[in-house]
């Protein structure tokens, strides 16, 4: 997304009217931003850090999380990264809680405190939550936790070879950071194949891609096909990967080509960040203009 702002040079009139559009721009995102309000989906992956001032300690790593209407279902892998002998070194364990509006309940228990509820308030924009946990072990203290995942636009093609059946579409990845873990959603409408072929396969999947080489393995639940295994090979830049796949609907091949963000690791731009980065260059084409010789 790329808007030119080098014609901000004839009168500051010019330059206010500007700014007004820019600042209702972002404005009209923040209002619209997904996941405002209560259509927050918590579904993804997090850095989670934990601290207990009492004890001097603090614990940070991953937390999965899964959302099915107000319910969540997760785990977290915590490392400890500042405190001495008196903090547990690891926080382990699955869990579950709710999601209402923005207030978020999660507990779970671990080897380390026992078992430890959450609780705090979620972003308007699900990227990030704060709040207070308390365990069944004399501690407690705060957590903060920030969204690693980002988006990815696929191409996505499934083979059965048996019918002659090819089903070829778009599917959207969120991702976690380092591409390890991720969920998806597809739309693939049948491209070649007679009646044995459903006209289109629309479904959700997970799965994970580990490895050197990378080994890709998720499940692909379906209403046309069911409940099926994918199982293949990620390619070395990362862009695209391949394998096969078996389980209600049969056996046979697929195909993917992933459109990679330039910066793999880091969630992609909102709306809002977009509009703000747009104010600031505005701001900075004001500057620019007043202080440039008549």
């Amino acid at each position: 997304m790329e808007r030119g702002i080098d014609r901000l040079t004839h009168g500051e009139g010019r330059i206010a009217r500007f700014c007004l559009v820019a600042w209702s721009l972002l404005f009209a995102c923040i209002v619209t931003a997904p996941g405002a309000a209560n259509g927050v989906d918590l579904t993804g992956c997090y850095n989670l850090t934990v601290d207990d001032p009492g004890h001097g300690c603090r614990w940070s790593g991953p937390m999965l999380i899964t959302q099915t209407g107000t319910n969540l279902d997760g785990s977290v892998d915590l490392a400890l990264i500042n405190g001495g002998s008196g903090c547990p070194p690891f926080l382990v364990g699955t869990g579950s809680g709710t999601l209402t509006g923005s207030n978020f309940v999660f507990g779970f228990t671990s080897g380390g405190f026992g078992t430890a509820t959450f609780t705090g308030t979620v972003s308007t924009d699900g990227q990030s939550a704060t709040g207070t946990w308390t365990s069944s072990t004399p501690a407690s203290g705060t957590w903060f936790a920030q969204s690693t995942a980002y988006t990815v636009a696929v191409d996505m093609t499934v083979m059965r070879p048996a019918d002659a059946c090819e089903w070829t579409g778009p599917a959207t990845f969120t991702v976690c950071a380092d591409f390890d873990s991720f969920t998806a959603s597809v739309a693939l409408p049948r491209v070649t194949g007679g009646s044995g072929c459903p006209p289109s396969i629309t479904g959700t999947l997970s799965g994970t891609a580990t490895g050197t080489p990378i080994i890709i393995d998720f499940d692909l639940a379906s209403s046309e096909f069911g409940n099926d295994h994918f199982v293949g090979m990620v390619s070395g830049d990362r862009r695209s990967a391949a394998g096969t796949w078996s389980g209600d609907a049969g056996t046979g091949t697929w195909s993917a080509r992933f459109h990679l963000p330039r910066a793999v690791a880091a969630p992609a731009m909102s709306g809002a960040a977009l509009a703000a980065l747009l104010v600031l260059l505005v701001a900075a084409g004001v500057l620019s203009a007043r202080h440039r010789p008549s």
